[in-house]
C-alpha cells in the first residue's frame, strides 16, 4: 500500500518545477485585492505584525491560473506574498509542469508581470528583469 502511495506521489510531481523570485516592487494594494478576487484562490495566509506602528499586514495568496492556451500548457500555480499595509509585492513563487508546458521561466515571469501592469497593480517601469535573462551586449560586440 505504501509503495503505491509513493509511486503516485512521485508520478504527480514528475516534471514540475518550482521557482521563487524576490520582487520587492511597489504595488497598489487595492488594485491587488480587486485582481486577486478574480482568481480561483486555493489558500490565503495573513500575518499581522502588531509590533509596528501601522500594524503591518503581510498576505500570501495561492491560486491556480486559468486559460490553458495562454500558459502554453497546464496552467501554473502561483503564490504571491505582499505587504498590504505598505503596498509592496515581496515575492512570487510559481509552479509549472515544465515537461508539458512550452513556457520558459522568463516567459512565465513576464506573463505574470504583464497581468500586474495591465491591472494597474504595478508600474511598467517596475518590471523585474533578472540578471540571467538580460542580454550581455558587450559579449555580443566581441
Amino acid at each position: 500500500m505504501l509503495t503505491r502511495v509513493l509511486e503516485t506521489l512521485t508520478g504527480a510531481a514528475d516534471g514540475w518545477i518550482s521557482w521563487r523570485v524576490v520582487m520587492n516592487r511597489k504595488v497598489d494594494p487595492r488594485a491587488m485585492f480587486a485582481w486577486l478576487s478574480t482568481k480561483r484562490v486555493v489558500t490565503i495566509n495573513v500575518e499581522l505584525d502588531a509590533t509596528t506602528r501601522r500594524h503591518r499586514k503581510i498576505r500570501s495568496v495561492t491560486w491556480v491560473e486559468d486559460e490553458r492556451g495562454r500558459w502554453k500548457g497546464p496552467p501554473p500555480v502561483i503564490e504571491l506574498t505582499y505587504d498590504d499595509t505598505n503596498g509592496f509585492l515581496l515575492e512570487v513563487a510559481m509552479q509549472l509542469h515544465a515537461s508539458r508546458s512550452e513556457l520558459s521561466q522568463e516567459e512565465l515571469l513576464n506573463l505574470f508581470q504583464d497581468d500586474l501592469i495591465t491591472n494597474r497593480i504595478m508600474a511598467k517601469s517596475d518590471r523585474l528583469i533578472l540578471p540571467e535573462f538580460q542580454i550581455d551586449t558587450d559579449a555580443e560586440d566581441e
